[in-house]
């Protein structure tokens, strides 16, 4: 072949060329400025129902606040949160008797997770008692004792003196079904078995009083 038909061939395959990476990157731009125009709401987000069932959509759903409207109608489902049936659970007493967390149903309950070497437990125990006896009876208070034998517990209880039950979770299986994550945690519940609030950690007078009338409304 001449030597003048192999030049005009090489310009024409670089013109073909240029051409080539011209529409490339304009359907690159064209693809990324229809990924700019995606709406928000189809981004992905989580879509989550608050505890009166209105849904809401967020990519974390919201902490729920210590006072929450009840849903009306049928009692809530059981769920560990204000606002919710508390879970239903049976554990044995020192007394080697199966108690029913249900049994208390028509009454407010106050459920105090706890152990014995748990410094901060053992410093609210006289002030749960103190609560306890001057209410006479208008709430039930609950002591769930996490993961020891009984007879560690009955020599605390019997050295503060304590007239409330005090269950034995030996196997934490309660207290992982309450999401427990500290020691001691308070659930106050109210007579129709609603958890109302939620106190982790000590609880003081100044703490304590105001949940409980909430409960005893």
């Amino acid at each position: 072949m001449p030597k003048k038909n192999w030049g005009l061939t090489l310009v024409m395959l670089l013109s073909l060329l240029l051409a080539a990476c011209g529409e490339s990157n304009d359907t690159s731009l064209k693809l990324s400025d229809a990924a700019q125009a995606t709406p928000p709401d189809q981004a992905g987000s989580i879509v989550f129902a608050t505890p009166n069932g209105t849904p809401g959509s967020d990519a974390t759903p919201t902490p729920e606040p210590d006072v929450t409207p009840l849903a009306t109608g049928n009692r809530p489902a059981e769920k560990v949160a204000i606002g919710y049936s508390a879970p239903d659970f049976t554990l044995q007493s020192l007394q080697a008797k199966a108690v029913k967390l249900s049994q208390y149903r028509g009454k407010p309950v106050v459920i105090n997770f706890w152990a014995t070497w748990c410094g901060p437990c053992k410093a609210e125990l006289p002030l749960l008692q103190k609560t306890y006896a001057a209410a006479a009876g208008k709430f039930e208070l609950v002591g769930v004792d996490v993961g020891e034998e009984e007879p560690l517990v009955r020599l605390k209880v019997k050295e503060v003196g304590l007239s409330y039950p005090n269950l034995l979770d030996r196997d934490m299986k309660v207290t992982t079904l309450y999401q427990v994550r500290g020691y001691p945690t308070s659930f106050f519940l109210d007579k129709t078995g609603v958890i109302s609030s939620i106190q982790p950690g000590s609880l003081t007078e100044s703490v304590l009083q105001p949940k409980l009338d909430k409960i005893l409304k």
